[in-house]
């Protein structure tokens, strides 16, 4: 556990219930032998109630998944839309005949 440091976002055990949870560590100590890691999630405004007493810790490589969703036909009509529109934000004049 030697890696971890403060400032880490690391997932352990619960200490009641089942269950992991990530938050970000705020402080590291040993206590009698055990170590104690106390965490604080990153939105969260004060850090947890009770230190995690743990013998292994996961260091969390990436906290959030960012999904991204791309509609070509949107694109599509924007660029229409874009190019159909003059500098001025009005429609180009037309010929008149």
């Amino acid at each position: 556990m030697s890696e971890i440091q403060v400032g880490d976002a690391i997932t352990v055990q619960r200490n009641i219930g089942t269950g992991l949870i990530t938050h970000r560590v705020t402080a590291i100590n040993e206590v009698d032998g055990v170590t104690e890691i106390t965490m604080k999630g990153d939105a969260n405004t004060s850090e947890d109630p009770t230190p995690y007493r743990v013998k292994t810790a996961g260091l969390v490589a990436v906290a959030f998944i960012f999904a991204f969703f791309w509609d070509p036909n949107k694109s599509a009509r924007k660029r229409d839309e874009a190019t159909d529109q003059g500098t001025d934000g009005e429609p180009p004049a037309t010929e008149a005949g």
